[in-house]
């Protein structure tokens, strides 16, 4: 009995934390947005920013962009590998630059606010200097489109 009502005491604690943190949500969305039709989109894309599935799915792409780097220190003969590596790395770099672009919208009406944190500095520059070897790629392969 005393730990059943114990449980349900950490449950009611629990619960009013979440509230409260909800209240601070709303309440920071608020004084992030522009005008009062920016604070839903804000407060989506703030809380898609801090997803567990979202840095999951981030993640994911690190890796696969690691992979990239890795197939792409080796000689590519086919013609259809190259073009197949150079869409990847390409779509790879789009999903970098919206995360960068979603990263920005969270920070509502403050966007600097993004490049106070280290890692998002570092995000950037490695998204910016990501666009470069597109350059060689193309005068590289003659691609279709």
């Amino acid at each position: 009995a005393q730990k059943r009502e114990r449980q349900k005491k950490i449950q009611a604690k629990k619960k009013k934390l979440a509230e409260i943190r909800k209240r601070e949500r709303v309440t920071s969305y608020k004084t992030l947005a522009l005008n009062p039709a920016h604070e839903q989109h804000i407060a989506y894309f703030s809380e898609l920013r801090d997803s567990f599935s979202f840095q999951i799915f981030i993640i994911a792409v690190i890796l696969i962009a690691g992979v990239l780097v890795g197939i792409g220190t080796y000689p590519i003969r086919s013609r259809a590998s190259k073009v197949l590596l150079l869409v990847l790395e390409f779509v790879v770099i789009v999903i970098f630059v919206l995360e960068i672009v979603i990263k920005l919208i969270a920070e509502g009406k403050k966007p600097w606010n993004y490049f106070r944190d280290a890692w998002n500095v570092f995000d950037f520059s490695i998204v910016a200097i990501g666009f470069f070897p597109l350059a060689n790629y193309t005068k590289e392969v003659q691609t279709p489109f």
